[in-house]
């Protein structure tokens, strides 16, 4: 099982920041390690980022909950499918602490899977995209240019 949680403090209100980044198919405007964010006729959204220079991509369905709020992340293709993401806003003395967290029960390679998951998944790809994205978050509600 390969289980990250990154997170940031971001001086803003948890309203602000979640409706900055509630609409998926935005993200490519403020996140530029996005390529693209595109609606399937199914309701999933093809997803593509980069670590580096390489390229990734995926496919989602994204449940996006105002009342709460949080933005819930169910990985349906691609290396990842089976994962599954969650934001996570609470409120702190700075403002808000934003965790993105990640789960995926890796079954493509049966040998060092759990390593495979871990470091090259996990550690390699996950927490650098969120990381990048979540300071790109800050940075925008923030207005830090």
């Amino acid at each position: 099982m390969m289980h990250t949680e990154t997170d940031i403090e971001i001086a803003a209100q948890i309203r602000t920041i979640y409706d900055a980044v509630a609409d998926v198919e935005r993200w490519p405007s403020f996140l530029p390690h996005y390529r693209y964010v595109r609606r399937n006729g199914d309701g999933s959204f093809a997803m593509a980022a980069r670590r580096g220079w390489i390229p990734v991509r995926w496919v989602a369905r994204v449940e996006a909950d105002s009342r709460e709020p949080a933005l819930r992340f169910r990985h349906v293709g691609g290396w990842t499918r089976g994962m599954n993401v969650w934001w996570r806003f609470e409120p702190s003395p700075q403002g808000t602490r934003v965790t993105i967290i990640h789960d995926l029960d890796f079954r493509v390679l049966p040998v060092a899977r759990e390593w495979f998951a871990r470091r090259v998944i996990g550690e390699y790809f996950v927490d650098a995209i969120a990381r990048r994205t979540l300071a790109c978050v800050k940075r925008l509600v923030e207005g830090i240019p």
